[in-house]
């Protein structure tokens, strides 16, 4: 069944206002960025920047390390096949 398009524009609308018509719910509305102090934006562009580089870091690390334990595993399950003879 195709929906009504005047159906979703009614309830976009509806959850874009929810609460504003209610006058004990308060609405917070962020500065602008004028009036922001000097080096806001800088300070937290970098700070995004220094997350994802870390996160980045963080999951190369964990994959190199998942590398190495499998390589390990390998080693033991080999190792144990040519002294006792497993898997023949």
């Amino acid at each position: 069944m195709k929906k009504d398009r005047k159906n979703i524009d009614n309830s976009e609308e509806i959850r874009k206002t929810r609460g504003t018509s209610k006058p004990e719910v308060i609405m917070p509305a962020p500065a602008s960025l004028l009036e922001m102090p000097q080096g806001y934006t800088d300070f937290f562009s970098e700070l995004k920047e220094r997350i994802t580089r870390e996160r980045i870091k963080a999951m190369l690390s964990a994959n190199s390390a998942m590398v190495l334990m499998y390589w390990d595993i390998g080693r033991a399950i080999l190792g144990h096949q040519q002294k006792e003879g497993w898997g023949s």
